[in-house]
């Protein structure tokens, strides 16, 4: 765990726990629109998901942003590939180092918890903001092209 101070409170970021699926959901719900997870579900996905890992930034007694990660392995490669699915920050936080402060964690719990060895992320062409934050962090664009295909149930 580690924690950076942030003026006069201290800003604590942490791994995700079941108890942390009330906040989460109402960050996912400013992050996503409401009717995307239930509270349930978060604490579901945080007791016996494996493959993803929540990483959480709390000031005081209340989160203020989380980032998520999905562990990916494949035969095709020795090293785990971790990829930062979600990233959010309650608006009063931005620009204040928390996003940041979120992905050294993330980084730091991979390196010292397996063997991942790359880091991929997507975010919106548009979102300049994001962008901003991850070319500050070392990430850099690649030639890949994302694509998508929604499956009709």
């Amino acid at each position: 765990v580690e924690n950076i101070g942030k003026g006069e409170t201290e800003m604590l970021y942490r791994l995700a726990t079941p108890q942390d699926a009330e906040e989460l959901c109402r960050l996912n719900t400013l992050f996503n629109g409401p009717g995307e997870t239930t509270i349930e579900c978060a604490r579901e996905c945080l007791e016996n998901n494996p493959q993803e890992v929540v990483i959480v930034a709390q000031e005081q007694d209340h989160l203020v942003g989380f980032v998520c990660l999905q562990l990916k392995k494949s035969f095709c490669y020795s090293a785990v590939l971790a990829e930062i699915a979600e990233v959010f920050v309650e608006e009063a936080y931005r620009r204040r180092g928390v996003g940041r402060g979120m992905l050294e964690f993330a980084e730091a719990y991979c390196k010292q918890n397996g063997s991942v060895q790359r880091f991929e992320l997507l975010t919106g062409r548009r979102n300049a903001a994001a962008q901003k934050l991850y070319e500050a962090c070392g990430y850099a664009m690649d030639d890949h092209l994302h694509m998508k295909k929604r499956l009709q149930i």
